[in-house]
């Protein structure tokens, strides 16, 4: 993964460099696009994980009605006390 990593910042900065500051702006929106793809995606994903759109509204009424304690009480209780 490191190598990935320092291959493609060597890449983008040769390319950046030889190709001015119109490489860089097609590098910014190469970037841009496949982030646009990627929240799309993501937003597909979790749409059906709600049962569509309508699932948004009813998602509100399943939440739990008291705020959920990261640590169970007797751990908070010892670090107060």
């Amino acid at each position: 993964m490191t190598t990935g990593i320092l291959v493609t910042g060597a890449v983008t900065l040769l390319y950046c460099t030889v190709g001015g500051l119109w490489a860089d702006g097609m590098t910014e929106f190469g970037q841009f696009v496949i982030q646009g793809v990627a929240a799309l995606a993501m937003m597909w994903v979790v749409l059906d994980r709600l049962g569509g759109v309508s699932g948004i509204g009813t998602l509100w009424h399943r939440l739990p009605r008291e705020p959920v304690r990261a640590a169970a009480p007797p751990a908070t209780e010892k670090a107060a006390g």
